[in-house]
């Protein structure tokens, strides 16, 4: 009867450090899977921003480009926001026609008493009316963004609209959520803003290096014929 007693006692204890385990690893591989699916979601939204600004309307005219970017208080802490013209393929209403410009804006707002990731896409900007366009909520999982550009000498936050030209170079950062104490993941992006007067510039300059070596090449040939005449001459 005794040894029955232990054999039971031991088979349960056994059970226990077994069902123990088991709900161990299924937390792990929960919070894991959560965080995987969190980083996916903020890859996501930033890919949908580098799309957009590998795609930004690049030109020398201010009345025919937008760029803004600065700081706002939402009352939750500064946050940034980001405005643009891009050439979009996607339309953002199926039932009316619409251009290839749009009008982005990407910034974190506050919904149902939780912050969300928002791009507003208008698909006929116009500087003169009040903006507008459709909002989609891109992500639940971005606690704030940060914006920065450089100008060719230093790197700055605030973009004004009352510039006359495009930054050189854009950075996102959308940071993630995460509880207190916890490193929050962080997706940045870098984009090159190369401006029209920029490509004719490099276009202008590979031209003259072209006729520069296409000059230096006749006249080498030219040289080499007088040479040879004069050879054949003083021969004759």
């Amino acid at each position: 009867m005794a040894e029955v007693l232990a054999a039971t006692s031991i088979g349960a204890f056994v059970a226990l450090v077994a069902i123990g385990a088991l709900r161990s690893t299924s937390s792990g591989a929960s919070v894991v899977q959560d965080r995987s699916d969190k980083a996916a979601d903020l890859r996501f939204a930033a890919r949908r921003v580098a799309m957009d600004l590998e795609n930004i309307v690049r030109g020398t005219d201010p009345n025919y480009f937008r760029f803004i970017t600065g700081l706002e208080n939402s009352g939750y802490g500064d946050q940034a926001y980001l405005t643009f013209w891009t050439v979009c393929h996607e339309k953002v209403r199926e039932d009316q026609p619409e251009g290839d410009v749009y009008e982005v804006e990407y910034y974190v707002a506050q919904k149902d008493d939780r912050t969300v990731f928002m791009r507003r896409a208008w698909p006929h900007p116009d500087p003169n009316t009040e903006p507008g366009g459709v909002l989609t909520v891109l992500s639940d999982q971005v606690a704030m963004m940060k914006v920065s550009c450089f100008d060719g000498q230093k790197w700055v936050s605030d973009w004004l609209e009352t510039a006359q030209e495009l930054p050189q170079l854009v950075e996102v950062s959308l940071v993630g959520k995460a509880p207190e104490g916890v490193v929050p993941s962080v997706e940045s992006i870098l984009v090159t803003v190369t401006t029209t007067a920029e490509v004719q510039t490099a276009a202008d300059l590979e031209a003259a290096q072209q006729g520069s070596t296409s000059d230096a090449a006749t006249s080498q040939n030219q040289t080499g014929t007088m040479t040879s005449t004069g050879g054949s001459s003083s021969g004759g």
